[in-house]
C-alpha cells in the first residue's frame, strides 16, 4: 500500500512511474510558408539574419542580402543568402559590388572575400567587404546595391538600409512607402 501511494505521489511530481518515452525524431518546426490553397498573408513571413545584420529581399523571396556594419572601423560586410536567409548563395564569377548610398551621399565598392574554411574563392563567394573611412561613426545609412548576379540572374537597384533593412522595415512599418 505504501509503495502504491509513493508511486502515485511520484507520478504526480515526476510525470509517471513508467519508463521514459522513447526518443524519436523531433517534429519539424512549422514555417511561415503557405500551404497549397492558402494565402501568403495568413502569417507574417519573417527571416532572422544569420550574421545579426539588416536584410533586404532580392526578387520575390528568391534571395536576400544581409548588411553588417561596424561603425568604429567603417566596415561594411554584405552576405548573399537564399530565399529563407539561412544558407549562403555564391556568385558564379568574380564581381565587385557597388553600394550607392543616399544617406549619406557616398559610393562604396565592396570586394569579394575568399574563405578557405568554407571553400569560397574570389570567383565564387557569398561575402563582400569594404572599409570606408567616411563611414566611421555612422549610426545609419540607406541606399541601393547597383547590381548583383545570383544563380545566373542579374538583379539591379536593390534597396538596402542599416540598422533596419528594407525587409524588417516593411514588417514594422506597415502602410509606409519605402521607396
Amino acid at each position: 500500500m505504501k509503495s502504491a501511494s509513493l508511486c502515485l505521489i511520484l507520478a504526480l511530481l515526476a510525470g509517471g512511474c513508467s519508463t521514459p518515452p522513447k526518443e524519436g525524431p523531433a517534429s519539424p518546426t512549422p514555417r511561415s510558408t503557405p500551404t497549397p490553397g492558402s494565402t501568403a498573408s495568413a502569417a507574417p513571413h519573417h527571416h532572422q539574419p544569420p550574421h545579426g545584420g539588416a536584410l533586404a529581399e532580392v526578387g520575390e523571396e528568391e534571395a536576400h542580402l544581409e548588411v553588417v556594419f561596424e561603425a568604429g572601423q567603417g566596415t561594411v560586410d554584405l552576405y548573399l543568402l537564399d530565399g529563407e536567409a539561412e544558407q549562403a548563395v555564391r556568385t558564379e564569377k568574380k564581381q565587385e559590388l557597388q553600394l550607392d548610398l543616399t544617406e549619406p551621399s557616398l559610393t562604396v565598392r565592396l570586394q569579394p572575400v575568399a574563405d578557405g574554411l568554407s571553400g569560397e574563392t574570389l570567383e565564387q563567394t557569398s561575402h563582400f567587404r569594404a572599409t570606408e573611412k567616411r563611414m566611421v561613426g555612422l549610426q545609419a545609412f540607406r541606399g541601393h546595391l547597383r547590381e548583383v548576379t545570383l544563380r545566373g540572374k542579374l538583379y539591379k537597384d536593390l534597396e538596402i538600409s542599416f540598422p533596419v533593412g528594407p525587409e524588417e522595415g516593411e514588417d514594422h512599418h506597415e502602410g509606409e512607402d519605402h521607396h
